[in-house]
């Protein structure tokens, strides 16, 4: 390995001398494999922690480091791989490398490094099989392209790793798919009732599935009897026979991008829409609309209620939730479309007290309805105390005024 070209520098030059000691004494072997691959890692961290030094050094190490792991033995390779895998500013180049290697070697760098991004891993689950992906499963931060693109790998283990990772959020869509294996492999169901991200229908859909103990397990923890899950149950099927089914897109079909290999979508009916694709959904809405007639319908038979609307909200189908608000309302269903995109709730607040909606499923509403409002992210702290209060300072002689005159003022949709 040729040093000459970073001994001069006034930063790195007696690391690299350093480094070029402790290597040939490791390849001699003069005081034992384990203290001089330590030894090596350590001038290693030293040498990525150095302060001040300039690009071109930067990329001249890079390149040396990147030798010295190709020439050297797994267990070298992997002491390395440790030590780098805490370094923050840790080069992506040499992070990808170690990531790309056997699996003794990358779990430092796929559970821990930062200097990995999302393409890197969206990369290494593609190209790499299912030790890399568990690894990846536990890391401290995933993305939810990065989880949704692991949930696909139809791997138990993985599936198991996500499910035991606290430090992250699953998606509805990854909840769904891993639910379908568990249905069969009831390890799974046992950590996956142990999540409290996931929506109800995914739960109810796993009861029917696994033992008397698990079953027991959802009924205590959801608070639930084994009458109204079973109603619960009779519900879904009622709707999924009358037409009215849950959406065939994915359960977070509105919550995240879909990473697909070389970034197209790989299958139409699994594709994942972003919340961009939410708010254009919803852009033209009215009284023709399919969804308002089914709303009328559900009216007509009694059937129109906060529980199946906030069902309908749930499973992401936002355009039926529009309808049937406006039926209920009796507003036009471009006007509810409007109101629900406030960033504070104000009008939903007027629109659920006139209606003598109570402050718990104006809140759902609220928070289920966030991606109409184009936003990518969880509803700040901020904005549910605004909604709260909204809903907290409305009269409901006003409420009641306002929705006589359809909102005309305009003033509460702004």
């Amino acid at each position: 390995m040729d040093f000459s070209l970073l001994e001069k520098s006034e930063n790195l030059g007696h690391l690299m001398v350093k480094l070029h000691d402790v290597y040939n004494e490791y390849k001699q072997d003069i005081f034992g494999t384990v203290f001089s691959q330590n030894r090596i890692s350590d001038v290693v961290e030293e040498i990525l922690t150095e302060d001040n030094i300039t690009e071109q050094e930067q990329e001249l190490v890079t390149e040396i480091l990147l030798a010295l792991i190709k020439d050297a033995e797994e267990k070298l390779k992997a002491a390395i791989s440790d030590r780098i895998s805490v370094i923050d500013d840790a080069p992506n180049k040499l992070a990808r490398a170690l990531a790309n290697d056997e699996i003794t070697v990358a779990r430092p760098i796929l559970e821990n490094s930062v200097s990995l991004n999302d393409d890197d891993l969206v990369y290494l689950i593609n190209t790499k099989e299912q030790d890399h992906w568990r690894s990846i499963a536990r890391r401290r931060s995933l993305d939810d392209a990065i989880i949704n693109k692991l949930s696909e790998t139809s791997d138990s283990h993985t599936y198991n790793e996500l499910l035991k990772n606290f430090n992250i959020r699953l998606t509805q869509y990854s909840g769904k798919k891993i639910a379908e294996r568990a249905k069969k492999e009831h390890f799974l169901a046992n950590s996956l009732i142990g999540r409290d991200e996931l929506s109800q229908s995914i739960i109810i859909d796993i009861y029917q599935h696994v033992g008397e103990a698990l079953q027991q397990a959802i009924q205590k923890k959801y608070n639930y009897t084994s009458e109204e899950l079973n109603k619960a149950i009779s519900e879904i099927s009622s709707e999924i026979s009358s037409g009215e089914a849950m959406s065939t897109k994915p359960m977070d079909a509105y919550e995240s991008g879909y990473v697909g290999d070389g970034g197209t979508e790989s299958d139409e009916s699994l594709r994942v829409i972003s919340h961009k694709d939410a708010f254009l959904e919803t852009e033209l809405m009215s009284k023709n609309d399919e969804e308002y007639k089914v709303a009328l319908r559900y009216k007509q038979n009694g059937e129109l209620t906060i529980d199946l609307m906030t069902r309908h909200l749930r499973r992401k189908q936002f355009r039926s939730f529009i309808a049937q608000l406006a039926v209920m309302s009796k507003l036009d269903p471009g006007l509810v479309k409007d109101i629900l995109r406030q960033p504070y709730g104000k009008g939903l607040a007027i629109i659920c007290i006139a209606l003598d909606v109570s402050k718990k499923d104006y809140m759902n509403f609220y928070l289920l309805s966030q991606p109409l409002r184009g936003s990518s992210r969880i509803v700040s702290d901020g904005n549910i105390s605004k909604a709260m209060a909204a809903y907290s300072r409305t009269d409901p002689r006003q409420a009641q005024k306002v929705m006589e005159n359809n909102f005309n003022s305009g003033e509460h949709i702004r």
